[in-house]
């Protein structure tokens, strides 16, 4: 085998560009967890796989690598959403009473 040959030279990117890319392909090591961004199933790393082309034994949407860019991401998305959901519906005031109309017909409304 040749140690020396460059793969760039293969490929139409530049040397800088393959070596990031092959470094990022291989920053979380062999082991590890994949988990779902959907249901949070968490099923162990298989080697040589990546978590992207597997599907969730449970929901069926794509895995991801967990403590990944992508795994980060989502997971700040989700506290976003999160946080938004619980501004808008602190702001509904729940407050409901009983109201009759005199004539025996009687129901609630909200105020």
């Amino acid at each position: 085998m040749h140690s020396n040959l460059d793969p760039s030279r293969f490929l139409d990117v530049s040397p800088e560009v393959l070596a990031v890319t092959m470094e990022r392909r291989h920053e979380m090591g062999p082991g590890g967890y994949c988990i779902c961004p959907k249901c949070n199933k968490k099923t162990p790393h298989l080697r040589d796989t990546p978590c992207q082309e597997q599907r969730c034994p449970e929901c069926g949407a794509k895995m991801l690598r967990e403590g990944s860019y992508h795994h980060r991401l989502s997971q700040q998305k989700k506290k976003k959403d999160g946080d938004s959901y619980k501004s808008q519906t602190a702001q509904i005031d729940c407050t409901v009473l009983e109201v009759c109309d005199g004539l025996g017909k009687c129901g609630t409304r909200g105020l």
